[in-house]
Parts: structure tokens; C-alpha cells; sequence
């Protein structure tokens, strides 16, 4: 299912990139975002899709079709609200399944660009926003 929910989105992107072609229609697979900006998944994970909301902090996950009601992360305090900064990227650790590492890209209050790392909870769905491992900070 992932993969076909990955699949669908890439192709979105790529009709959006070209011109309008007659009998071409879009799929909405996700509602209830605000300013997605990155999709992506753990290492072997194909039940759930992460999204990255660049305006609000928070990322989402995607799991059969519906976006879970509690965000995965939310750091929405440490994310600057300033118009073309934010959360922008994710990426998990080579052995996430084991380990639960994971880092993200965000621009800060300061308006500095910062990358953390953070650590899920026991449940698999939700970080600890309180665990963050500061890995850099441009001042």
C-alpha cells in the first residue's frame, strides 16, 4: 500500500511540473495537512508514510489511507513561524527499527538552521519531543 500511496504521489508531482494534458485527473490520498512539504518512510517500513509540514512543526503519519489524529513529532514551539523558514526535512536512522533515531531539519526562533535528532516512544507512532540531541546549529 505504501508503495502504491508513494507511487501516486510522485506522480502528482510530476503532472503538477508539466503541462495540462486532456483525461488527466488527481487522486487526493491524504486531507486534514497544512503546508506539506516531504513524504517519506522508514528504512522497511511499507504501513506508514511520514509528512513533514514545514508551517506547523508537526509531522504527520499516513497509515491505511488515513492521517493519524496525534502527529508523530511537534515541535511547533522550537519552529520558527517566519514566511520561507520551518520544519523541512526528516530522515531516519539507518536502524530506526532498532534504535528509533531519527533527524530533523527545521529553522529555529533565532532563525538559525538546526538539525536534531529525536527518539520515538515505546509506541511507534509517537516521539518524544522532550528527547531532542541538538547534532548542529548555524548561527
Amino acid at each position: 500500500m505504501t508503495k502504491r500511496l508513494l507511487s501516486l504521489l510522485c506522480f502528482a508531482l510530476a503532472l503538477a511540473a508539466s503541462p495540462a494534458r486532456a483525461g488527466l485527473t488527481t487522486i487526493r490520498v491524504a486531507q486534514g495537512l497544512s503546508g506539506p512539504v516531504f513524504v517519506t518512510a522508514p528504512p522497511g517500513d511499507t504501513q506508514r508514510l511520514f509528512i513533514v509540514e514545514f508551517n506547523t512543526g508537526r509531522i504527520k503519519i499516513l497509515k491505511n489511507g488515513s492521517v493519524l489524529a496525534q502527529p508523530f513529532l511537534d515541535i511547533d514551539a522550537l519552529v520558527t513561524n517566519v514566511t520561507n523558514f520551518g520544519l523541512v526535512g526528516l530522515a531516519f536512522h539507518p536502524n530506526y527499527a532498532s534504535n528509533g533515531f531519527f533527524y530533523v531539519h527545521y529553522v529555529d526562533n533565532a532563525l538559525r538552521p538546526t538539525v536534531a535528532r529525536y527518539r520515538t516512544l515505546p509506541n511507534p507512532h509517537i516521539a518524544n519531543p522532550l528527547n531532542a540531541q541538538i547534532v548542529i546549529r548555524i548561527a
